[in-house]
């Protein structure tokens, strides 16, 4: 097994067609020793930035991250590199390594479910999802014509000036036009700005009015994000519940509330160590099972698990996952993202799209970025600014930048239309 990982790696670091070739068929995952998966990571980086990748590339590449062996990475990939035999085509050894990997996840998932570990329909998604065979991503021009010009014909013929999924806030919606199939959209903020209470608001919309909702949490529990949920349904202060204080008729409120929520078709994966691999599997299959998905929700994404300890390319690899996640899938995507201080540092507290972290790989995958601002957490807020949150659409690809309010009431957990 090892040999052939060897004889794969060798090839993609010496002939630059074996790597676009290797990148159609493998993954990380498809190798099983840890260093040739890191080999392999690295390589994959590179090629995704446009970066060469050969030998001294990924040496350096893996030398910026976690290295923690004895022997240095240039060493290791010399030896690959000498050892590689070059008497078959790149193909051949790539299918042998994709077939490996397929047939050893196959029976990994037929054990588990002879184990009773997964349920007969669990075992048909992972099987479906284990499928490599490489989408068909170049066509003809003519080919997309008629749905394009179908899609010409809806947005005249409509009867509102949204065309999209609409998030409820009325005054982003008609600035946005709704939020299309695809779409990466990036709501910043620092922390205690309402960026996910945002997001939570856009998600009970959409679960009422469209369809099942995926939400990947790494920052927030299950049991926080339906805590919120319920509250901001029900109207009820979170000082009132902490207090004890809560009458009948809150508590009523809190009892219809959740039986509303609790109806909803809304979806919670809050695994912490979640990775960019695992977390397009998850969302991939999860749209199997759910074939009218409406939205996918990552909050947030500094706090995906990458392995980098460079935040700059961790969050590059982070944020073009969620990116291709929801383009493949066809299902618009809304991350949550940090902001630097830098807001804090300045007279006007107003974000900037500089002020994302690592600003640069979110800001160029981002069909939309919305920077929030808090009025009532920057230095002088006055009691009129309590309920007064700032949006600023600070890139869309189909329309100028912009600047809304809208309503917060944090002690309810609750966003709503500022006119509300």
């Amino acid at each position: 097994m090892s040999s052939l990982e060897k004889q794969v790696l060798g090839l993609v670091l010496t002939d630059e067609k074996s790597m676009d070739v290797a990148m159609t068929h493998l993954g990380p995952a498809n190798f099983v020793k840890t260093v040739h998966r890191e080999i392999y990571t690295a390589a994959m980086c590179l090629a995704d930035e446009g970066s060469p990748v050969n030998a001294v590339s990924v040496s350096q590449e893996l030398e910026k991250g976690k290295w923690l062996r004895k022997t240095s990475p240039g060493e290791v990939i010399k030896k690959i590199t000498d050892e590689c035999i070059k008497d078959k085509s790149p193909e051949y050894y790539i299918n042998q390594l994709k077939g490996r990997s397929l047939r050893k996840k196959t029976a990994e998932l037929c054990d588990e479910f002879i184990q009773n570990k997964i349920t007969r329909d669990d075992l048909v998604i992972a099987l479906q999802d284990t499928d490599t065979v490489p989408r068909e991503y170049v066509r003809h021009i003519g080919d997309d014509i008629e749905s394009t010009v179908d899609y010409i014909e809806s947005m005249q013929n409509r009867e509102r000036s949204v065309f999209g999924i609409t998030t409820g806030l009325a005054d982003l919606d008609k600035r946005i036009g709704g939020i299309r199939k695809g779409n990466y959209v990036v709501v910043g903020g620092r922390p205690s700005h309402c960026k996910t209470l945002l997001i939570l608001a856009m998600v009970r919309h959409v679960a009422e009015h469209y369809g099942p909702v995926y939400v990947i949490s790494v920052e927030s529990s299950h049991e926080e994000i339906v805590y919120r949920m319920v509250l901001s349904e029900a109207g009820v202060s979170e000082d009132r519940i902490k207090s004890g204080y809560c009458g009948s008729k809150e508590w009523a409120r809190m009892t219809t509330a959740a039986g509303i929520i609790k109806q909803l078709p809304i979806y919670i994966c809050d695994k912490p160590d979640i990775n960019p691999a695992e977390m397009r599997a998850r969302a991939r299959q999860f749209a199997r099972r759910h074939e009218n998905t409406a939205l996918i929700v990552v909050d947030y994404l500094q706090n995906i698990e990458t392995g980098f300890t460079d935040d700059f390319k961790s969050v590059t690899v982070a944020s073009k996952s969620a990116c291709r996640m929801g383009k493949e899938l066809k299902i618009p995507t809304i991350v949550a993202s940090q902001l630097s201080r830098a807001p804090e540092k300045r007279k006007s507290p107003r974000p900037k799209l500089s002020d994302l972290r690592q600003s640069g790989q979110i800001e160029q995958d981002a069909d939309i970025v919305l920077l929030l601002n808090y009025k009532y957490r920057n230095e002088g807020a006055t009691k009129d600014d309590k309920y007064r949150l700032q949006v600023f659409g600070a890139k869309q690809r189909e329309g100028p930048p912009f600047e809304i309010e809208v309503r917060a009431i944090v002690d309810q957990k609750k966003v709503t239309n500022a006119e509300v």
